[in-house]
């Protein structure tokens, strides 16, 4: 069943890995506080953080947050892109929620629910017609009656569209935000040197200079791109400008699509 609904992986992100805004890291470690010492908490009758929301543009690293908290624990990562059933048939949809919640019943590992505001958007929305409210519906409640201890992950690009009534269920909100300038240099440099190129320091800080607005990602695969380019010359001098205006094209064409 669940090779059907989810696709499982073996994480292998530590978490130092992970390029997170301070107070979001602040949030990371009372959630793995809190599930590393939860014998404590369930003692008083209550649970561990175990409901999380992240947020954020495209490439930010939500998935790789998932990944590194299960690499943490120890727990494998189950991941169901909500996006896969949302055009589908009501009742078959239905019951694929209810088949992942029965699993996950029965499971401790860490489960991430990607494209989470295809299914849980605004209730009241033109945009939620009615079929949409009986898997929206049907997704609120199986939140409601997890019995075991799994972590759930909710990731989302578009946080607004999100019903507010999923938002209130989460204990933990996280929002992933874009990198900084010094954090695309980083980015580029540790990029560069993963692959055994060179480029001239003008050039390092003239592309994190004109890349505001690129994704982690992004901004590696803007590297990849020139390293591609300077195999391809058989040196390993990385000319990173040309590589900028088409990174920053594919960004604001996606962010059109998002639009």
């Amino acid at each position: 069943m669940t090779e059907n609904i989810f696709i499982t992986k073996e994480p292998k992100i530590d978490i130092s890995k992970v390029q997170l805004a301070e107070q979001t890291r602040r949030k990371f470690e009372r959630v793995l506080e809190e599930q590393e010492k939860g014998h404590l908490i369930r003692a008083a009758g209550l649970r561990p953080r175990y409901r999380l929301l992240f947020h954020g543009a495209a490439g930010t690293g939500k998935t790789l947050g998932a990944e590194a908290i299960a690499f943490h624990l120890n727990k494998l990562l189950h991941i169901f892109n909500l996006e896969s059933i949302s055009g589908t048939n009501p009742d078959d949809a239905m019951k694929t929620v209810m088949d992942a919640f029965r699993f996950i019943n029965t499971s401790s590992d860490v489960f991430l629910f990607d494209e989470f505001d295809a299914i849980a958007n605004n209730r009241s929305s033109d945009a939620a017609n009615n079929a949409g409210r009986r898997t929206s519906n049907a997704l609120l409640i199986a939140f409601e009656q997890v019995t075991s201890p799994a972590i759930l992950i909710c990731a989302t690009n578009f946080i607004s569209t999100v019903d507010p009534a999923f938002r209130r269920r989460f204990d933990t909100i996280c929002k992933f935000e874009l990198p900084t300038y010094d954090e695309r240099e980083t980015i580029i440099r540790e990029t560069l040197q993963k692959f055994g190129m060179t480029a001239p320091e003008d050039d390092i800080y003239e592309a994190a200079k004109g890349t505001e607005g690129l994704s982690y990602h992004e901004a590696e695969e803007l590297v990849n791109a020139a390293t591609k380019t300077a195999l391809l010359q058989k040196t390993i001098k990385v000319n990173l400008i040309p590589e900028v205006p088409a990174a920053l094209e594919r960004r604001n064409t996606f962010k059109q699509h998002e639009e």
